[in-house]
């Protein structure tokens, strides 16, 4: 956990990635350090056009403060009032809002480093039909062929460097989804509030899945981010991993509603 003092200088920039944005979300309770993400992510060698930051309805104006918000002035964009569809929320409205754009999708709690998008951007051109992410989980499956609980799969993998699909992309090491990759029933907002409201990544599996899409990760030598302090207490990794499992229960959920077995994949 991140208990130093940060200094992130926003550098001057000759390399933009073009037709690239990042995108992300957050709750009231995090806003007031959200500005140390906001700041690594134009800290990169490489940056994006665009930085969004996308909010929901319990979000008001009055919650966003000033070193944040002289962060505008740097290519960062905040949208307000969508629908409170939690971590969904990162790339939900994003990859429908820039249909024709590559979007990087991170977290709201993690200081990451200056290569994070040199690292993802050059994994897409290696790989244009992939999803690529910095860090992820194997799934693995018993001797009955069944796929593990959640909690025993290799978290953090690093041993498989070609596309896979038994690969799960993770969201807090960042992921970049090209343009359009993705089918649209990513986007039926009802099924997602039904089958996977606090498990993006499970969704977002699934629907790469329908779709033949495999994941790739990016060989990067930061798989974790630094994470902010004081920014756990009510995270929702606590209740999907640990806690109450949540992430078995949305499996289940999403197996029967798609008709894909992820031991088929594995």
């Amino acid at each position: 956990m991140l208990t130093v003092k940060i200094y992130l200088p926003i550098k001057k920039h000759k390399k933009i990635a073009e037709n690239v944005i990042v995108s992300l979300t957050s709750y009231p309770a995090r806003l007031n350090k959200i500005h140390l993400v906001i700041r690594s992510l134009l800290h990169q060698k490489i940056r994006a056009e665009t930085i969004i930051l996308y909010l929901g309805i319990d979000s008001k104006e009055s919650d966003l403060p000033n070193k944040l918000l002289k962060l505008k002035k740097y290519g960062f964009v905040i949208k307000m009032n969508y629908p409170d569809i939690k971590p969904h929320k990162k790339y939900f409205f994003a990859m429908q809002e820039y249909p024709q754009k590559d979007v990087i999708t991170v977290d709201d709690d993690l200081i990451y480093d200056e290569n994070l998008i040199k690292d993802l951007t050059e994994c897409q051109k290696n790989y244009p039909g992939c999803v690529c992410a910095r860090r992820v989980n194997l799934i693995t499956k018993n001797n009955l062929s069944q796929v593990n609980k959640y909690k025993d799969w290799k978290w953090e993998y690093t041993k498989i460097i070609e596309p896979s699909y038994s690969l799960l992309a993770t969201g807090c090491g960042g992921i970049l989804y090209p343009a359009g990759i993705l089918p649209s029933e990513t986007f039926n907002i009802e099924n997602v509030k039904k089958y996977c409201l606090n498990t993006d990544d499970i969704w977002l599996k699934f629907m790469e899945l329908k779709n033949g899409i495999k994941v790739v990760f990016t060989n990067s030598k930061t798989i974790h981010p630094l994470t902010i302090r004081h920014t756990q207490e009510s995270s929702l990794m606590q209740s999907n991993t640990k806690n109450e499992n949540i992430n078995d229960v949305n499996i289940k959920l999403m197996e029967d509603f798609t008709g894909l077995k992820l031991s088929d994949y594995v």
